[in-house]
């Protein structure tokens, strides 16, 4: 079983703790096996300065670790995140009591029984167990990848990282990046740094595409099989449904809307209720269902809602 998990730890120090190194850009990567199960730590090194690494983590983890060393005002936003997220996990902390925290978790979903309270005496591994309850993942239909990176490498050409969302991708599949258009073949699939001939849902990989270069899909953030129709380009005006349960901040002109590991700035044209018209400030592509998180960088909490289309 593979699983990934959100790390909302300002001290940016129980990923490397619980886990080996794996890469580091805006979100640091650390990965454990614990009796046969991979797990892997997501951590946004540039959270608090910076909220959008955050959103990211929450969007592709299954569950979350929140380590408790201050009640501020990025711990009142971080709870906001975890209960819109409706995901499972571990609320930790070395200073506070589980009665002291309480009282600020009462009314969101960190007060079921779908999180733990384990304090500073628990053990790492206990903690790693506790993360490690079961996982279904999407296997069937046709293949789905949020990309992360994309870049050049000498000698083997454009080269692609990223997170198998849904199905399977084998080597010498013809896939379609989005929204550019693009159709390229992998030419190699490597997990780990291993090379393998197919990675399924859950899997992180890095891909290598034959004929198609940097330039011609540095925008694009998913890749699908070349039949898949299920992801809208969009260019105009488009409704989406937000969810602001326990936010009370009016809703600004200009929001980011962050889904799985895409961040795109949208301006608000209208709103009916829970209805938001927005419009894009360039194409995106999005999916029927898809949730994430709506948030406005300059305010305090900057967490304005949860958005599904």
């Amino acid at each position: 079983m593979k699983k990934y998990i959100a790390m909302f730890d300002k001290t940016h120090t129980f990923a490397k703790r619980f886990g080996k190194f794996d890469s580091e850009t805006d979100i640091l990567m650390t990965h454990s096996n614990f009796d046969d199960n991979l797990l892997t730590f997501l951590d946004p090194v540039k959270y608090p300065d910076k909220i959008k690494g955050v959103c990211k983590v929450v969007n592709m983890s299954d569950s979350i670790f929140f380590n408790i060393d201050d009640i501020d005002k990025f711990f009142g936003e971080m709870i906001l995140l975890a209960h819109l997220s409706n995901k499972p996990g571990i609320l930790y902390s070395s200073i506070y009591t589980r009665d002291d925290i309480l009282a600020y978790i009462k009314q969101t979903n960190l007060a079921t029984d779908s999180w733990r309270f384990m304090a500073n005496d628990t053990s790492d591994s206990r903690i790693i167990n506790s993360l490690l309850t079961p996982m279904v993942r999407e296997t069937s239909g046709s293949m789905e990848i949020a990309i992360d990176q994309v870049f050049p490498v000498k000698g083997i050409g454009t080269v692609v990282l990223g997170f198998v969302t849904h199905g399977i991708v084998k080597v010498h599949d013809t896939v379609k990046l989005l929204p550019s258009g693009v159709f390229s073949e992998i030419r190699s699939i490597q997990i780990h740094d291993v090379d393998v001939k197919q990675a399924i849902a859950g899997d992180r990989v890095g891909l290598s595409l034959k004929n198609v270069s940097v330039d011609k899909i540095k925008d694009d953030f998913m890749m699908t099989g070349k039949d898949n129709n299920d992801w809208e380009i969009i260019k105009d005006d488009f409704n989406i449904h937000i969810y602001q349960d326990l936010i009370k901040q009016p809703m600004p002109q200009v929001v980011h809307l962050s889904y799985l590991l895409n961040d795109v700035t949208v301006r608000v044209v209208e709103r009916n209720n829970e209805i938001l018209k927005v419009r894009p400030d360039k194409p995106l592509v999005i999916k029927k269902d898809i949730t994430g998180f709506v948030y406005d960088p300059n305010v305090i909490p900057r967490i304005i809602g949860k958005f599904s289309f």
